[in-house]
């Protein structure tokens, strides 16, 4: 059991770390008036494209 709860937690780990890279996720903070805020923001437009290209170049390998 414990070894699956680090695969996931390595699982969610790799996964931010490829999202950030690539655009799918942006991260802002913000002080206002004493208060910091933060604020993580999804690019499903980013995600859908790279989505998309990862499934031509597959298909591309297919037919090779």
């Amino acid at each position: 059991m414990n070894l699956f709860l680090r695969m996931i937690v390595l699982l969610v780990i790799l996964v931010a770390a490829v999202g950030f890279y690539r655009g799918w996720f942006h991260a802002n903070s913000r002080d206002t008036s004493g208060q910091n805020s933060v604020t993580l923001t999804v690019d499903k437009d980013q995600i859908n494209r790279d989505k998309a290209s990862a499934t031509q170049k597959v298909q591309d390998l297919e037919h090779k």
